[in-house]
This record gives structure tokens, C-alpha cells and sequence, in this order.
């Protein structure tokens, strides 16, 4: 049987204005901890089940012409997931990223409390970055 390595870190290059093109030193580079099953079960609500009886029209297999009307219960799970709470969670560090006075942006919470406009394009880095760490960038992603 092959052996499988677990990482709990990750780091990610992200693509934003042409960042993997730098040389590796100069590189903006996001490193985070994957979250276990259970760590992310923290931030799934899930309500109790809702179970509607509603009525249906269909057709009788025996006599397709003949409409039935039939009741059937349909269940509404309501499920909220506090995507917010696990970034945090997932305590991105920045590196290689400096506001204006040379200061360092290596925190998620730094990232987002630094204005937005056109010129620095920090929107689309943000989004970057929350969308790889949602999981829909994983395979961007390399091993520390």
C-alpha cells in the first residue's frame, strides 16, 4: 500500500498582477492550515429538518389519461456555513505584502481592513485568495 502524507500547511502563489512571474523571494505568498473534518463542522449550522405535505398532481400508471392527486412530504434542511469564521480559522499569513509605508499586510485581518480602489486592485486579490481557500483553487495550491 503507498504511503499518503497528510499536511496540515498549505501555501499558495497567488496569480494576482502577474505575482508568479516575480522571482521566488519577491513572491506574494499565502500560507495556511488546513482545517480537520471536525474544525469545519464548527462553522455548519444546520436547523432541525422542515417536513412539508404538499399536494402533487400525477398521473396513474394503469390510466395515464386520469389525473391523481397525491400527497407527499418533502424535507427542507436549512444549512448556513460561516465562511468568514473559517478563514480565520484557516490564520491565512501574507508574505511579501507592504502598504504604502512599507508596513507589513501578512494578517487576513490586515488584508481586509486596507482601503479598496481601482489602483491597488485588492478586491480581486481578496477574492483570490478566499475562493483558493474555500477549496475551489486546491489544486493551485503547493506543499510547504
Amino acid at each position: 500500500m503507498a504511503k499518503v502524507n497528510i499536511s496540515r500547511a498549505g501555501r499558495y502563489v497567488p496569480t494576482w498582477e502577474d505575482n508568479q512571474d516575480l522571482p521566488d523571494s519577491e513572491q506574494l505568498t499565502v500560507d495556511y492550515t488546513h482545517l480537520s473534518h471536525d474544525e469545519r463542522q464548527k462553522f455548519i449550522r444546520r436547523e432541525k429538518p422542515l417536513y412539508i405535505l404538499e399536494d402533487i398532481d400525477a398521473k396513474n400508471d394503469e390510466e395515464i389519461d386520469k389525473e391523481v392527486t397525491e400527497q407527499h412530504a418533502r424535507i427542507e434542511i436549512k444549512v448556513d456555513t460561516d465562511d468568514e469564521g473559517i478563514l480565520k480559522a484557516m490564520a491565512p499569513r501574507i508574505n511579501n505584502l507592504f502598504d504604502t509605508d512599507d508596513n507589513p499586510i501578512d494578517t487576513w485581518a490586515k488584508l481586509i481592513a486596507c482601503p479598496q480602489t481601482p489602483e491597488n486592485k485588492l478586491e480581486s486579490l481578496i477574492g483570490e485568495i478566499t475562493k483558493m481557500l474555500s477549496g475551489d483553487a486546491r489544486e493551485k495550491s503547493t506543499k510547504k
